[in-house]
């Protein structure tokens, strides 16, 4: 018989995992939750989180990492708890001249429960429409190209790489998914320099802390 899980937090890489404070890491397990790895990218994550998922009892995932922000510069090395997830990409053509999965009429997913661009997550906050969370294949090279896919979607306040992926196949298992992301960089900044890993991480985890 499995073990009834409340919170499963995934995190994509083990250097993500390793940069979070260890008495944070402690906390949780303390808890009575659970770590575990469900690895880097939109391909990849989805397919690790439904295998994880067929194998326990879950109650909630939380997703967890890193993530680059669009415009809010204020946002770097804090936290951030997100209601939607989209994911661009997905669907013909690339940069300005792409057309999305919704945008040619089709659902990636077209039974029940119908998965299209975007998903909305276990948010708390329904009073008001929350901060969406923008899932891409690659990370944005440079500023330019991530002013064209901010273009896209100008609701999207960061960018990341899993997101989608996973609140997919969480959706396909009916169980509640949360994404928060330590905003490390701005999106297509690839100066490692420049980013606070550190501090955007333990931001993340003392929020998921608090759920």
């Amino acid at each position: 018989m499995w073990t009834r899980i409340l919170q499963l937090l995934l995190i994509p890489t083990d250097f993500e995992l390793d940069w979070i404070p260890t008495s944070l890491k402690d906390e949780w397990l303390q808890r009575g939750h659970r770590i575990d790895i469900c690895g880097f990218g939109i391909c990849l994550s989805g397919i690790r989180t439904m295998q994880i998922l067929a194998s326990l009892d879950v109650e909630r995932v939380i997703l967890l990492g890193i993530a680059g922000f669009f415009v809010d510069a204020s946002s770097l090395g804090k936290a951030i708890r997100f209601a939607r997830v989209a994911v661009h990409g997905i669907g013909v053509g690339e940069g300005c001249d792409h057309r999305s999965a919704s945008e040619l009429g089709w659902f990636q997913w077209p039974r029940e429960p119908r998965i299209g661009d975007s998903l909305d997550l276990d948010y708390s906050d329904t009073s008001q429409d929350g901060p969406l969370l923008l899932s891409v294949a690659s990370a944005s090279k440079d500023t330019d190209e991530a002013s064209v896919r901010h273009s896209k979607f100008r609701d999207a306040v960061a960018e990341d790489m899993e997101g989608f992926a996973v609140a997919a196949a969480c959706r396909l298992r009916g169980i509640p998914c949360e994404i928060i992301r330590g905003i490390s960089n701005r999106a297509g900044d690839r100066e490692h320099r420049n980013w606070q890993v550190r501090e955007a991480l333990s931001s993340a985890m003392t929020m998921a802390l608090t759920i």
